[in-house]
């Protein structure tokens, strides 16, 4: 029965859901969540601006600033005030003949070797861009 009475005495009352990016901005803050049910996050999907060599793509939402990502569809029923931070991967930015490329470039066989080449070699080298 405790967790059923816990259930229903948050299905009345009400919590606040703030939305956060990484560098901390709030992207969206819902008052009046009752509790018991599902947050919903109605803004844009949250970005980060590529810096030192990497792009970053959005992963999912996070208890921390630091935890692991979940789809909004796992993300904890609100029982209390929460707030939710965006988390990111990382992705190298890799230079080469072809331009600037990422993880979400798709290459030919021979893109693709020249693309190795320079991974394995651990460096980034810089060639005339298109």
């Amino acid at each position: 029965y405790t967790q059923e009475i816990q259930n229903y005495v948050s299905s009345l009352s009400k919590y606040k859901v703030v939305w956060k990016n990484y560098d901390q901005t709030t992207l969206e803050t819902d008052s009046g969540v009752i509790g018991g049910t599902n947050a919903q996050y109605n803004g844009k999907t949250p970005t980060k601006p590529d810096s030192n060599g990497n792009t970053y793509i959005f992963a999912g939402w996070a208890t921390s600033a630091n935890g692991t990502p979940m789809a909004i569809k796992d993300l904890p029923i609100i029982t209390k005030d929460t707030t939710f931070y965006a988390i990111f991967t990382t992705k190298k930015i890799v230079q080469t003949s072809l331009g600037y490329i990422d993880a979400s470039t798709t290459l030919s066989e021979e893109e693709q070797a020249e693309v190795d080449e320079i991974l394995f070699e651990n460096t980034i080298n810089y060639k005339d861009t298109l």
